[in-house]
């Protein structure tokens, strides 16, 4: 019971924060609050509900993609293939998986050519 009063705060601290961030203008800002927002939500959901949670907020995903892409933000690009990978592998998505793999591996080997550590 302590840890669902716990939960149930977390998830309306990501709420308020995810909407603040939403009004934004910056496409940098909004992007970001999607990644975390999925990110946040999925780690505080109860492990039945992962994949139900997940298919409700992929779209966050894909938009979080989408704004980065737009700003050509090739390390954030790369951590969501990354993360949307790692996803598909946990829920058996294989194809899915494999394709975010490659455009992960694609983006880690472009920025790291172009901007090395």
């Amino acid at each position: 019971k302590q840890w669902y009063q716990r939960r149930v705060a977390i998830t309306a601290g990501i709420e308020s924060v995810f909407v603040l961030a939403m009004s934004s203008n910056s496409t940098y800002t909004q992007s970001t609050a999607r990644f975390l927002y999925v990110q946040a939500k999925l780690a505080t959901c109860s492990k039945d509900r992962r994949y139900q949670t997940f298919q409700n907020l992929e779209n966050h995903l894909k938009l979080s993609l989408d704004g980065f892409l737009a700003l050509t933000h090739a390390r954030h690009v790369g951590e969501v293939f990354y993360f949307l990978a790692r996803l598909y592998d946990e829920f058996g998505l294989r194809d899915d998986r494999n394709k975010c793999a490659k455009k992960f591996r694609n983006f880690h080997q472009n920025l790291t050519v172009h901007d090395p550590l």
